[in-house]
């Protein structure tokens, strides 16, 4: 199927009123059912083993038994298959897969929370599946005994590679993930999602907006480390949790929440943050701007909006599946969206495809299409 044979006039939430050819909204059909056959591609090669990112040497898939940090996004994105296929085979896929991640509830990491929302939540929310609903109040009940009551707050813990400074590190990648995942357990697990969010609040944004990666929990205070002022993922990562938390909590959430979005717009609205600020030029990270549209999704479902947060959102998916970022085959009419800085070893970072990334990525396509809710996941 060639691409420019999708010029043609259909209504979407990409639509242009002013025009009525939309290259963009057929495109986008496409891409979501073409991410999917991406999805069939890499199954029948990793066995009972988790994809995680292709290598930049021969852009093969690298798996993972475990599945490391991102087994959920594997699951999670079956899940979403299913939403668009309609099969109870993608349904029984992804619940195998979630089977295969049951061992990672008692690691001692924060991640975890990742790992269970993103595999669970889709379940949960597209499908009332059963088996998610009782994992996730499990995973809620386990995450909390791990919850610090000094500093109120989740530490990364010490697992997948963290080793014991994970102890007293407060993280900002997982923030959306599990103040989700803890509103499954009781009244006082519920109430630390809040406590962990203020702690975020109070200790890794900065005056001027921007989110740090990382905090040391001391004796006596917070050490600032990696500011995500030179981190664009990871800013990206703090606006999605703020996103979340306003969907929660509303009021002052929501305030900071559309303000620091409204400063990422005012920066990002038409173009891609570099990985590192301060780095190469050319290293440009457009999952953080994936991520930050989800963001925008999120503030989309709140209600007193100041502005019109979906059609922002809209916007920069557009800005990325138009890109060189992301193109469809058009003999196999698989995706290949290579727009993921992933860390390769401690050492070493790439640009390249992830299995994050196709899963935020047809998140963000099927609710920009109104298949999904934002708040679904």
């Amino acid at each position: 199927m060639n691409n420019s044979l999708l010029v043609e006039n259909k209504e979407s939430s990409f639509s242009d009123s002013s025009t009525s050819v939309n290259y963009t909204a057929i495109y986008a059909i496409y891409a979501i059912y073409a991410i999917t056959n991406t999805l069939e591609r890499i199954s029948y090669s990793c066995d009972d083993n988790f994809p995680i990112f292709t290598s930049p040497q021969d852009n093969q898939w690298k798996f993972s038994s475990g599945g490391s940090w991102m087994g959920g996004f594997w699951c999670g994105s079956w899940w979403l298959k299913a939403k668009v296929s309609g099969k109870d085979i993608d349904r029984n896929y992804a619940s195998s897969i979630l089977e295969r991640l049951t061992p990672k509830l008692y690691s001692d990491t924060i991640f975890r929370s990742m790992i269970y929302w993103y595999a669970l939540a889709p379940g949960i929310r597209l499908f009332n599946d059963t088996k998610s609903i009782l994992f996730a109040e499990k995973a809620a009940k386990t995450i909390f005994q791990s919850f610090n009551s000094k500093w109120d707050c989740y530490p990364m813990g010490t697992a997948l590679g963290a080793g014991e400074k994970g102890k007293n590190t407060l993280n900002i990648d997982g923030l959306a993930a599990l103040i989700q995942l803890l509103q499954y357990g009781d009244s006082e697990t519920r109430s630390t999602a809040k406590s962990h969010t203020d702690s975020i609040i109070k200790f890794m944004l900065d005056p001027s907006g921007n989110f740090s990666a990382n905090a040391t929990l001391g004796s006596n205070k917070i050490k600032i480390s990696n500011s995500s002022k030179g981190w664009a993922r990871g800013h990206s990562w703090g606006l999605l949790g703020l996103a979340t938390a306003s969907r929660l909590w509303g009021g002052d959430y929501h305030t900071l929440a559309e303000s620091l979005c409204v400063e990422w717009l005012n920066e990002y609205s038409d173009k891609f943050p570099k990985n590192l600020k301060n780095g190469n030029r050319n290293h440009l990270d457009p999952s953080a701007s994936l991520i930050a549209a989800l963001s925008m999704y999120k503030l989309s479902a709140c209600p007193k909006n100041m502005i019109d947060w979906r059609a922002e959102a809209n916007s920069i998916i557009k800005n990325i599946i138009e890109s060189d970022y992301f193109n469809i085959n058009d003999q196999s009419h698989e995706a290949y969206f290579n727009g993921c800085f992933f860390r390769i070893n401690s050492s070493e970072e790439s640009l390249g495809e992830t299995i994050w990334g196709y899963f935020f990525l047809l998140q963000a396509l099927l609710i920009s299409e109104k298949i999904i809710d934002p708040n679904d996941i």
